[in-house]
């Protein structure tokens, strides 16, 4: 009987917690509330005349709004506690159903950007000790670094042109904020380039996944550019008719091409483990990754 109780504690530890159409409704008068605040206090600290209702009514559903999440999210917690998680996994299961996901995006977005800001300093790219790695994010530099020029103009236009104290303060911290936003992207994408080990070839999706590939499984490299219409992870039917090939573009295109022998099965992120006999991807520059790569058969 113990065990049976156990074991079915544990399945409903295990199980996630359903986030029901209450949870769904409380999210999104936050998600719609706190936007609505902040504009309305900017409003009174500038000056612009409101109905005094306004702030009233919306204070009121904020507040209402945040003490939901908290119940909510007090019930979450306390139902995995009472069917046998532990704490850590109580609170990830909180997290999980009671912070809204594109909050969850946010916050992971914005811990990416400090840190990478943190490596490109130090001069610490996320790179295996005995790797070498290759940039891929050159051709966007100039479109990146032209909007952190039109922030800094924009943080001079905005306290130039607007009258009041408290705006000129807001539209300076809000300009900050997306000069130093687009430099954090700018790092992120320095800092985290494909690589290449004495066994292993790292193909950069994403700041989060990559592609892994052994080396000893490499045929032929050849660096040809392709043309593709849409960016990122993208696996079609190989030419050959035998496995898949799959494409990792950037801006569009790719200029080397990785055929493997017999078709190697690839864990490709969004897709699973995939037979893949080819694949492409763009580097900056491509004989830097020749040079790396072990000496076999390759066209230029």
């Amino acid at each position: 009987m113990i065990t049976a109780r156990w074991t079915s504690r544990a399945a409903r530890a295990s199980a996630p917690v359903s986030r029901g159409r209450a949870t769904a409704i409380v999210h999104a008068a936050l998600l719609v509330l706190a936007p609505i605040e902040i504009a309305t206090a900017v409003l009174i600290a500038t000056g612009v005349p409101l109905a005094v209702w306004i702030p009233i009514v919306v204070g009121v559903l904020l507040v209402a709004t945040v003490a939901a999440e908290v119940v909510l999210a007090a019930r979450v917690y306390l139902r995995s506690r009472r069917a046998g998680s532990s704490r850590r996994d109580a609170v990830r299961q909180l997290v999980r159903e009671s912070v809204p996901a594109p909050v969850v995006r946010f916050a992971r977005f914005e811990i990416l950007l400090w840190v990478s800001a943190g490596r490109w300093v130090a001069r610490r790219p996320l790179v295996p000790a005995d790797g070498r790695g290759v940039t891929f994010h050159r051709h966007e530099m100039p479109v990146l670094l032209a909007f952190a020029g039109l922030g800094v103009v924009e943080i001079v236009v905005a306290h130039w042109l607007l009258p009041w104290p408290v705006a000129r303060i807001a539209a300076l911290l809000l300009g900050v904020m997306g000069v130093l936003w687009v430099l954090g992207f700018i790092a992120s994408l320095s800092t985290r380039p494909h690589w290449v080990t004495d066994r292993v070839l790292g193909v950069r999706v994403d700041s989060d996944t990559m592609i892994r590939v052994d080396l000893s499984s490499i045929a032929v490299v050849t660096v040809a550019m392709h043309h593709s219409a849409e960016n990122g992870v993208q696996v079609v039917p190989s030419p050959s008719g035998r496995g898949e090939a799959v494409s990792v573009a950037r801006h569009g295109q790719t200029n080397i091409s990785v055929s493997l022998e017999h078709g190697t099965a690839l864990d490709v992120p969004g897709h699973g483990v995939v037979e893949v006999t080819r694949l492409s991807f763009w580097v900056d520059e491509p004989e830097s990754l020749l040079e790396l790569l072990p000496q076999g058969p390759r066209a230029a």
